[in-house]
């Protein structure tokens, strides 16, 4: 799209800037013929002219080429100029020859007699500016080029001008009366409405009014339909009312047409488009303080006008990475401002040049397309062959085209897929067969689906594929496999899923999870690198002691987006590094330490050349999948049913449940057997269960589908799913039915006020404390714990580990221990979680005043600044405080009394993360008998005096227990 831009600028200073008209006189893409004796031909049919033409040397055939050594060629515009033009001469040359220098002049031309106004010689592209003077007003513009030795190629000349077309001074009389005034003596202004005014100084350039005054101002210029309007504003506030509002009109003598409206209170840039209704209509605008005075120093009103030759194609097509036997859909979008319509033709291009390319073939409807000519190309069953660059030339019929971007089209495929029964073998069709280095084993029963990797950490070994598994995937591609982490997960070694390097460089790295339970992938390229995705939200059940599907999708320009058992995990977006000069490929195991391998099991790998849409991720899956209720949901009624979507060839299905959770850390824990003495309804022919009677409430359940073919052989096991069902919170009998009887203490209580002074303080004890079958991801087996989280070392490296300390046994009663060692390096600190998870509810941290803690340093030594820590409650929020600990230097237990801050948010405390700033402090403390503690006797809300028909525990027996009464009313959970 062509544009010119005209600029108003209204400076109400000392002298009235006046505006501006820019105008771009010459924007032209160059070329020739084809032959050295007519390659200048263009120039003479366009405005150009050939001064000296001298023997010539052809570089090539490109488009674009203009040679010779002292060829000199000349451009007049049909531009007068005028006394005072800003003249820029822009040139966007590509150089082929070995001569680069090149000269000319910026010229005015008299019909006969070329003047210079300016010379320039260059060697490398530039942009040249000159001001012309009363001498050459009246005269054309043009200008010479010539190369002054050797050869070149020119792409484009632009010339662009910048004239005054209004220039005032505006000032007014001194008076509040008449401060408008100048309005009324400029061309253009005019005073709409003039209130009582108030004059700020005498300063000239200041603009100032009461409420209600409107002035307007109305240019010489014509809009054009497309035009781009932009408002801008200086404005310096001195009284107390700051608001100001306006519009952007279209005028069309005597009446004003609103283009856009604002209502600022800050110097600001109004931006609009006009639209057809504008056209031919005068542009201008208005502003009126809206409440108490000001002052403006200026305005300043912009146009980029459309040139209505070209169309603005404004949607381009984008690239389509589809599953082969797809259809694959673009579209442009794009606006005619001169009214003549659009015509459309769509091209491709195998080879994704340009479109200006030889290679691009004009599209025509049939079998394989459609809307060939027009502004949406449908390709069809799009195969390999299809592979290319697709585009579209938009044209305004009987003027000039546009092309659109090229879009890329490529047929996805399957690449290689492993399903590692029993050995390594691509069952893809494309030869892509692994070989096993090193220990590798296969598991003969405990596949997901059939045999499957098995591999031990450390152990030295991985499956080795063909680095052409890669080849293709440089836009875009699709991970999917299964994987099953051992109990022991995480490791404190690194473990690769899978991992591809190439020149000293990683290519694709895969953990899952890393040393730190986090997910980590980088994936990129020998000459980029790669970049880095490093992220915490894996639970434990993501990666071990059960089996997880995983989908992993890359494209450029979309991210990685990362899919758990169906459903969208993460997305990562601008993972932009193309995947390409893999020359190793690995799964299960590391290519640059050979003990970096996956301990677990991998089945079933699959690469594909394209990304997956969200169905595909879900058909990938030939397993049962996608349990209703969906795994880990809460508040499932007591009456519900089961279902899920079948493996693929069931007829037959079991459903095993529990309220007994699998118990994956037992020495004899079977996954092909995952619970404890479950009860089973055989036989189903649907996917689908349920109960006779109603289950119990607020209690878990866990199940799983074994599915057969119709003989009965077993084909599928699903993972142990899990739901918890609902409580009845209104039943307040404990009756299991809520009705009449649950309605009288509400009733008896209504209005009343619960809250009271709180006598005692809410105590944590460390005698309680348990780490039993502790399970980092399901703490609740303990009273709290204590977890070294992690050390960090001058603003980077973050060094992470995780343990339990178990209780000791003081001098002074049992207390917990935490061990500090921070880095040596500046900055560092070491860091600790204090968790709590049993008996939360008698801990509303915004209850409270102040929290106690005992400590008591055991050795070492302390930091300086004291201990900082952060309180969380269990919506993760929270909020700040540094601990005075310098009392701890004498070896005693001290009470560290930390205040409560009244905006505390509310909430149970959940865990508390403290630590020590600083260098080489080491040392041991003690800690136990941690207290909420309450200062006055101000009453509050607490669980001491919560009563029964509070059903939500705020003190107050209102209409939200009403409503919970009639949400649940008549709900019966009894088994009769």
């Amino acid at each position: 799209m062509m544009f010119t831009r005209i600029t108003f600028l209204t400076c109400i200073l000392l002298a009235f800037a006046g505006s501006a008209f820019s105008v771009t006189v010459l924007d032209d893409d160059l070329y020739y013929a084809g032959s050295y004796d007519d390659n200048f031909q263009e120039f003479t049919d366009a405005g150009w002219e050939i001064v000296n033409q001298v023997s010539l040397y052809m570089s090539d055939g490109s488009t674009g080429v203009i040679t010779g050594s002292g060829t000199t060629i000349r451009y007049i515009t049909d531009y007068s100029i005028k006394e005072g033009d800003s003249v820029s001469l822009t040139a966007d040359l590509i150089r082929t020859g070995s001569g680069y220098g090149y000269t000319g002049d910026i010229i005015a031309w008299d019909g006969s007699t070329a003047t210079v106004i300016s010379s320039f010689s260059e060697s490398q592209d530039f942009t040249h500016k000159v001001t012309a003077s009363s001498e050459y007003a009246g005269q054309k513009l043009g200008f010479t080029f010539k190369f002054a030795e050797g050869w070149g190629k020119v792409d484009s000349f632009t010339l662009d001008v910048v004239t005054s077309v209004l220039d005032d001074d505006l000032y007014y009389a001194g008076s509040y009366t008449d401060n408008f005034q100048e309005f009324r003596d400029a061309d253009g202004w005019e005073i709409v409405d003039l209130v009582s005014l108030y004059m700020s100084d005498g300063t000239t350039g200041t603009l100032t009014g009461a409420n209600g005054t409107t002035i307007r101002y109305i240019s010489d210029y014509v809009l054009n339909y497309g035009d781009s309007i932009s408002l801008w504003t200086d404005l310096i506030r001195t009284g107390s009312g700051y608001g100001y509002t306006g519009d952007v009109i279209a005028w069309d003598g005597s009446t004003a047409t609103v283009i856009s409206s604002y209502s600022e209170s800050q110097d600001f840039t109004l931006e609009a488009t006009a639209l057809s209704e504008h056209a031919g209509k005068q542009l201008g605008f208005t502003f009126k303080f809206a409440s108490g005075w000001g002052k403006v120093d200026r305005f300043k009103l912009d146009v980029e006008q459309v040139d209505p030759n070209y169309p603005d194609i404004i949607t381009q097509p984008q690239d389509q990475f589809l599953k082969a036997g797809s259809d694959a859909v673009f579209s442009v979008e794009a606006i005619d401002y001169s009214g003549n319509g659009l015509e459309y033709l769509w091209y491709h291009d195998p080879n994704l040049a340009n479109a200006d390319s030889n290679d691009a073939v004009a599209l025509a409807d049939g079998t394989d397309f459609d809307g060939a000519t027009t502004s949406e190309l449908t390709v069809f069953d799009v195969q390999k062959e299809d592979d290319g660059g697709y585009f579209c030339k938009v044209s305004i019929i009987g003027r000039n085209f546009e092309y659109s971007e090229m879009a890329m089209l490529k047929a996805g495929y399957l690449i290689a897929h492993y399903p590692f029964d029993g050995d390594a073998t691509d069952i893809s069709g494309n030869g892509y067969d692994g070989t096993a280095i090193g220990t590798v084993d296969y598991s003969p029963d405990g596949g997901m689906i059939g045999q499957a990797l098995k591999m031990r950490n450390a152990s030295d070994g991985h499956v080795s594929v063909p680095a052409e598994v890669l080849g293709d995937v440089a836009e875009a591609f699709t991970l999917s496999f299964w994987t099953y982490g051992s109990p022991e997960q995480p490791l404190s070694n690194l473990q690769n899923l899978f991992h591809a390097r190439g020149s000293n460089s990683n290519v694709v790295t895969l953990r899952i999870p890393h040393t730190t339970g986090r997910f980590q992938m980088l994936t990129g390229n020998p000459d980029d690198g790669s970049t880095q995705i490093y992220t915490t939200g894996l639970s434990s059940a993501d990666y071990k002691n059960r089996w997880n599907h995983y989908v992993i999708t890359k494209q450029l320009g979309q991210g990685i987006n990362v899919y758990i058992n169906g459903d969208q995990w993460g997305s990562f977006p601008g993972q932009n590094n193309p995947v390409y000069g893999a020359t190793e490929v690995a799964i299960g195991g590391g290519l640059t330490d050979s003990t970096d391998t996956f301990d677990g099991m991998i089945d079933d790998f699959r690469i594909y050349n394209y990304p997956f849409a969200e169905d595909e991720v879900k058909e990938v899956n030939p397993t049962p999948a996608y349990p209703s209720p969906e795994d880990n949901a809460t508040d499932v009624p007591f009456d519900t049913m089961l279902s899920w979507q079948p493996g693929e060839g069931s007829e037959l299905f079991d459903v095993y449940y529990s309220t007994t959770a699998p118990d994956q850390y037992a020495a004899d824990f079977d996954p092909n057997y995952p619970l404890t003495d479950p009860t089973v309804i055989a036989g189903l022919t649907s996917p689908e269960a349920s109960f006779d009677f109603n289950l119990d409430l607020d209690t878990t359940y866990y199940w799983y589908v074994v599915e057969s073919d119709v003989s009965g052989n077993p084909l599928w096991r699903s993972n142990v799913w899990s739901f918890t069902t609902q409580d009845l919170e209104a039943d307040l009998n404990d009756s299991l039915k809520v009705d009449l009887f649950d309605f009288a203490p509400i009733s008896a209580s209504w209005g009343e006020d619960t809250k009271g002074v709180v006598t005692e303080a809410a105590v944590i004890d460390p005698m309680n404390y348990d780490v039993t079958n502790l399970d980092p991801d399901d703490p609740a087996s303990s009273k709290y714990y204590w977890m070294h989280y992690y050390e960090y070392s001058g603003g980077t490296n973050l060094v992470y580990g995780e343990g339990y300390c178990d209780p000791v046994d003081d001098p002074n009663g049992m207390a917990i221990e935490w061990s500090y060692d921070t880095p040596s390096s500046s900055g560092g600190t070491d860091a600790s979680w204090l968790y709590f998870h049993k008996d939360r509810s008698d801990m509303p941290i915004d209850q409270y005043d102040e929290l106690h803690i005992d400590m008591k340093l055991v050795e070492g030594t302390i930091g300086a600044n004291g201990m900082w820590g952060n309180f969380i409650n269990t919506d993760g929020e929270g909020f700040s405080h540094t601990m005075n600990t310098s009392a701890l230097t004498d070896g005693e237990w001290h009470t560290i009394v930390v205040p409560i801050p009244n905006d505390a948010p509310a909430g149970q405390l959940n865990y508390i993360f403290c630590g020590y700033w600083g260098s080489n402090l080491t040392g041991k403390i003690h800690m136990k008998n941690l207290e909420l503690v309450v200062t006055d006797d101000t009453p509050r809300c607490v669980p001491e005096f919560y009563i029964g028909a509070d059903i939500n525990n705020d003190c107050s027996i209102d209409m939200y227990d009403l409503s919970v009464l009639a949400s649940e009313w008549l709900l019966d959970a009894r088994n009769l």
